[in-house]
């Protein structure tokens, strides 16, 4: 990641994001992209639980350049990094959210809720850009849905067609 970071001129911030500071346990997976705050639901692969710092999105991030895009991808704690990000979410100009419409992790909001809450802050649904079926019986699980503010310019033009 970091070889990555310097290549892109990017900051790294080796902790997890969240709705407060302070430090919470995190349940890491051996495909480590698995690895979450939350339990799962059903067997779960679990090598280790570690203790990792956690900060809300504004007190690391003091200034970005826009137009923005963040993604966010952090198995359920979702609505935790929302909440975390208060005012500057104001400034996103475009969010990736991965969302689950069957939740795989105890206490993990779903879809609708995650929708809800962008709402309220003043965002839409603007597009659907991955899906993910599980394979347990190859139900819709996961999506990536982007949100934009109600305001943006993606969403001047309201017509059909031309």
């Amino acid at each position: 990641m970091n070889s990555v970071a310097k290549r892109l001129k990017a900051d790294v911030f080796n902790v997890a994001l969240g709705d407060k500071s302070g430090t919470i346990a995190l349940n890491v997976w051996a495909t480590h992209s698995d690895s979450s705050i939350f339990d799962e639901v059903g067997r779960a692969d679990i090598l280790e639980h570690r203790d990792v710092p956690m900060r809300r999105f504004g007190e690391l991030v003091t200034s970005f350049a826009r137009p923005s895009l963040m993604k966010i991808d952090v198995q359920g704690a979702e609505l935790m990094v929302l909440r975390g990000m208060g005012e500057r979410l104001k400034e996103i100009d475009c969010l990736i959210v991965e969302t689950s419409l069957i939740a795989t992790v105890h206490d993990g909001p779903e879809f609708a809720e995650v929708v809800g809450f962008m709402n309220n802050a003043g965002f839409v649904l603007f597009d659907i850009v991955a899906v993910n079926r599980r394979p347990l019986d190859l139900a819709l699980a996961q999506m990536d849905a982007v949100f934009v503010p109600e305001t943006s310019p993606l969403r001047r033009d309201h017509r059909w067609t031309v």
